[in-house]
């Protein structure tokens, strides 16, 4: 009896360290912050492999210096305490911990640079008249603003709504809650990260075979200030998908 439990108790050790292997790669994919941000970084992702290989990620980490290294590991580990810990107990192998976060990092910051734009594209250039912020926010992912900590509480803060009210009222009170988490959680890094995203996305444009998408995001683009508030709250509620994703009947409120 003991060997077996000692087994399965091994087995379920095992698990939950490649279950956290899992989660470490995925953490800069769930935390945009924490992704590399270098000059060396940005010139080897603009021709990398849109899904790298296990090469292609190790010249991708060879791009960062022992700074970049810090300013992830120890800012995801300051910033996010609980999860780093929680991660780090189930994995139990610090060093490789901080190789496949950074990894991750790799992974996520290609993955940003490198998405195709082709269905936000083809659905901006076929659908009519589309307000500015609906555009941008068809083309920019939301989790490459929001962390998935800042979409758990606007969920919250949403799922607070009363039901009771009839639809109109609900709606209504939605979205002075997603614009006040907005206003909330929004920081000077948001601002300029948001930025960054734009300027990323103009540099992407025109696309000769969506000249109308491309039009219409690069006007957008073009109001500055006047869309960047309203289009980080479209983003907000984007990126709940992957709060409610595990209670399909609750639907965000749009708000572009």
């Amino acid at each position: 009896m003991k060997r077996c439990c000692g087994v399965e108790a091994l087995r379920e050790r095992v698990t939950r360290a490649a279950d956290a292997g899992g989660e470490l790669i995925a953490l800069a994919y769930h935390f945009p912050r924490f992704r590399p941000r270098s000059a060396a970084f940005d010139a080897w992702a603009a021709t990398a492999p849109e899904d790298p290989s296990d090469e292609a990620l190790a010249a991708g980490l060879a791009t960062l210096d022992a700074d970049e290294r810090r300013r992830i590991v120890d800012g995801f580990a300051q910033e996010q305490a609980a999860v780093w810990q929680s991660v780090l107990a189930d994995f139990g192998n610090d060093e490789l911990a901080v190789e496949l976060l950074l990894v991750g990092a790799v992974a996520a910051g290609v993955n940003e640079r490198r998405r195709p734009l082709d269905e936000a594209l083809w659905l901006l250039e076929f659908d009519g008249e589309v307000d500015p912020v609906t555009a941008l926010a068809t083309a920019i992912e939301p989790e490459d603003l929001w962390s998935i900590i800042e979409s758990a509480e606007t969920a919250a803060a949403l799922d607070a709504v009363s039901d009771d009210l009839d639809a109109d009222e609900f709606e209504r009170r939605s979205i002075a809650v997603l614009e006040s988490q907005a206003a909330r959680l929004r920081t000077t890094w948001h601002d300029d990260r948001l930025d960054a995203l734009l300027a990323a996305l103009r540099e992407r444009l025109p696309d000769p075979d969506y000249a109308r998408a491309s039009a219409a995001l690069l006007d957008a683009i073009d109001r500055g200030d006047a869309v960047r508030s309203r289009l980080a709250t479209a983003l907000l509620a984007d990126s709940l998908d992957r709060v409610y994703a595990a209670a399909p009947s609750v639907a965000a409120p749009s708000v572009a």
